[in-house]
């Protein structure tokens, strides 16, 4: 899984001023809702969430897992 950085993650997924702030975001991760991981203590995102759907289905249709 190739992981990118949550501002990377923010500045691809959202449009400018909508961004989600970062503690946000690492809250997402820690619950499951966004794929990422958190290395040394810094937290990653799934580059895969970026074309991530939302539906399991089309997900798996389109393989983006």
């Amino acid at each position: 899984m190739k992981l990118i950085t949550i501002d990377a993650y923010c500045k691809k997924a959202f449009a400018e001023g909508s961004q989600p702030h970062q503690s946000t975001v690492r809250r997402w991760i820690a619950s499951g809702q966004l794929r990422g991981r958190v290395i040394g203590g810094t937290y990653y995102v799934a580059e895969s969430e970026l074309y991530s759907t939302g539906n399991d289905l089309a997900d798996s249709i389109l393989k983006v897992s």
